[in-house]
């Protein structure tokens, strides 16, 4: 067994390939598994981050539909009893993007965390006509949602936050 510090179970095929590269440069095993184990990310990656108030997943570095739902189906098994998920937009989807962020809302709305708050015009446009949770709270900006944050902290939650870099989530972070 190799215990990692990474949140997410999708990221066990992250620490095979790691082993998989090892083998192929004639590296230890064990080496490799020390290795792995030691690795804490510090770049918004599937980084699990303690606060005063909360237990964060941040995984604000990138997000398109797969990485999006990944993280959502493997944050969904947690066991934790208040879950609290803070989604920014995907970037970069096309002429798709309206149809992927309706997706997510609606893979949100079938794994039900305690709270749901969506940032960003993508989602905005999403949600147009949708039927949606009636936790679901739209933020058109971070910034927007930051400032929500000061009046109405979050508190006792395990929250994920997960979105495109350009909507740097990870600056929620000391809200939350």
């Amino acid at each position: 067994p190799i215990h990692t510090q990474l949140a997410g179970d999708y990221n066990a095929n992250n620490a095979l390939a790691a082993l998989a590269v090892g083998k192929y440069f004639d590296i230890d095993t064990q080496t490799c598994i020390r290795g792995i184990e030691s690795y804490t990310p510090g770049n918004n990656r599937s980084q699990i981050t303690p606060t005063q108030r909360n237990i964060l997943l941040v995984d604000a570095y990138n997000a398109n539909p797969t990485s999006m739902q990944a993280a959502l189906k493997s944050f969904a098994s947690w066991t934790d009893p208040h879950k609290a998920v803070i989604l920014g937009d995907m970037f970069e989807l096309g002429d798709s993007s309206r149809e992927e962020h309706r997706d997510i809302i609606r893979l949100l709305s079938e794994i039900a965390p305690e709270c749901i708050w969506i940032v960003g015009k993508a989602f905005e446009s999403a949600l147009e006509g949708m039927q949606t949770p009636e936790h679901l709270r739209h933020f058109s900006s971070t910034a927007d949602c930051a400032e929500f944050l000061k009046l109405h902290p979050l508190e006792g939650m395990t929250i994920l936050v997960k979105g495109s870099r350009g909507m740097k989530l990870e600056t929620l972070i000391e809200h939350l």
